[in-house]
């Protein structure tokens, strides 16, 4: 997705205009991520399934921490300290003993709303909030009409991030911090 979206990019500011050159290379792109996927298709499917498993009951109970803490949450970094008090049978191997534990629910919004409440969710909402707005009203600020393309690739970044967030961790890891941070600066 991430090579995808860097070709498209740059197809965009080569092109300069929208025409059919973009759109056979977006097709060709997505016929390459097609074909790569039915030539794995067992190895990604039987891998997702699991994945998603694992992922549906770390937001289900990380649901069940954010209602017994709704107003205060459990402590910024805390989940993973009250998150095993909400059960691991459902999963298998090591995480079901307790001797492999999750550091966060794979989703930043839950993460944050389980650690520090509403306040906290309010907070990352008025950031971004006012990330997004800054970036659509410079969109179309250039004074001519047109959309400003080196926004419009930024803004796609700051939405890419924000829906990256909803299934990882970004937290723990620094490129995609860094990401943020050269995105918003």
């Amino acid at each position: 997705v991430s090579i995808v979206t860097l070709i498209i990019s740059l197809a965009l500011l080569i092109f300069r205009r929208k025409g059919l050159k973009l759109l056979i290379l977006a097709f060709l792109l997505l016929a390459l991520a097609l074909l790569y996927y039915i030539i794995n298709y067992n190895e990604i499917f039987f891998f997702r399934i699991r994945n998603e498993m694992y992922r549906y009951n770390l937001w289900a109970k990380t649901l069940r921490m954010i209602s017994d803490y709704f107003f205060t949450g459990v402590g910024a970094g805390n989940w993973k300290i009250a998150f095993p008090a909400y059960g691991l049978a459902e999963f298998h191997g090591l995480f079901a003993d307790g001797w492999v534990s999750w550091v966060w629910p794979h989703n930043e919004w839950l993460a944050t709303l389980s650690e520090t409440g509403p306040v906290g969710l309010i907070g990352m909402l008025i950031f971004f909030g006012a990330v997004l707005r800054l970036f659509w009203k410079r969109l179309f600020s250039n004074g001519n009409g047109t959309i400003d393309k080196p926004i419009l690739l930024f803004l796609a970044g700051i939405l890419i991030y924000l829906g990256y967030t909803l299934f990882s961790f970004e937290r723990e890891r620094i490129e995609h911090l860094i990401l943020l941070i050269l995105l918003v600066a």
